[in-house]
């Protein structure tokens, strides 16, 4: 027996705005649809000529309210129930690769998960993007946990630079300058902070052989650009900070960072690779990990926006 869900089905992420939407899985939780700023459901991963109307056509519902962010997914048998309180949330990382999209939300973990990933098709890029401005919207409303307005930045924070050029990163990252105008655009509170190059990476240490692998599949930090305003930074990436191989890169990556919900950095030399240096983000059980070149101005601005939760 067909039905109007099994019919509107496909690989795009769907608005839920009427109970009739709801996925039947997810509609005896009783969740209040009236109050909630937004409700998307994810499809499952089926091709659209393997699905039946008998099957839960959506792997996961997620509900944005006032108070949090609430993942309902479907296992066997029925569903899991993950919720983010909005100030609990320190990152949120999202992406393409071609096709293949994700979006990951730390949070500080008290009582909930330490993170919580979703996996999408890139060709509903657009609506992950409303879905992350709703969230850092009601994320950044939150009362600061210190009290007293800090972010945790060094005073006067890093010094706004011009922005980059097309071709400021090279002809294999116009992608990462192109997003870095859209955000400086789309946010005039931001500014471009600081940036590196990609470059390949030698070995830390080792003798010829290792030197000699290294050049026929080399080590590549890629390419990131940082921009920021005074309680967050947003972090523009690949998906893979450091890859091996010559394989062309298509991915694009944004990590979100809120300030003040970093409780403590810790920047070390990387073990394997000369000349890089590792900044460990420490949000209560969350820890992300920034991979940037020694003394570059990408680890400049971040050293110099958290301030004194940066350990030396």
């Amino acid at each position: 027996m067909r039905s109007a869900e099994y019919d509107a089905f496909g690989p795009w992420i769907m608005p839920v705005t009427v109970r009739e939407e709801i996925p039947p899985l997810y509609r005896a939780h009783g969740f209040d649809l009236a109050g909630a700023r937004l409700v998307l459901k994810l499809p499952r991963n089926v091709a659209r000529r393997d699905a039946t109307p008998s099957m839960d056509l959506y792997d996961h519902l997620v509900i944005v309210d006032d108070a949090a962010l609430t993942v309902l997914s479907r296992r066997p048998g029925g569903y899991d129930e993950r919720v983010i309180p909005h100030d609990a949330i320190c990152a949120i990382d999202y992406g393409t690769d071609l096709l293949d999209g994700w979006i990951t939300v730390q949070s500080v973990g008290a009582g909930g998960p330490a993170a919580l990933t979703l996996s999408y098709v890139g060709t509903s890029q657009d609506v992950v993007e409303g879905l992350v401005s709703l969230v850092r919207s009601l994320y950044r409303s939150e009362p600061d946990p210190d009290g007293d307005g800090s972010t945790g930045r060094a005073a006067g924070g890093a010094a706004a630079l011009p922005p980059l050029g097309q071709r400021d990163l090279g002809d294999k990252d116009i992608a990462l300058v192109t997003h870095q105008l859209a955000v400086l655009r789309a946010e005039p509170s931001m500014r471009l902070l600081g940036y590196h190059r990609r470059q390949l990476l030698a070995a830390r240490e080792g003798g010829g052989l290792r030197r000699l692998i290294r050049l026929v599949r080399p080590v590549v930090l890629h390419a990131v650009v940082v921009c920021g305003d005074d309680s967050e930074l947003q972090v523009l990436h690949r998906r893979d900070w450091v890859t091996r191989g010559r394989h062309p890169e298509y991915s694009l990556a944004c990590t979100v960072l809120l300030l003040a919900r970093v409780d403590r950095a810790v920047l070390a030399d990387d073990p394997r690779n000369a000349g890089v240096r590792v900044l460990t983000l420490h949000c209560g059980r969350s820890a992300l990990e920034l991979v940037v070149p020694a003394g570059s101005s990408t680890e400049n601005a971040l050293v110099a926006q958290l301030g004194d939760r940066l350990a030396r």
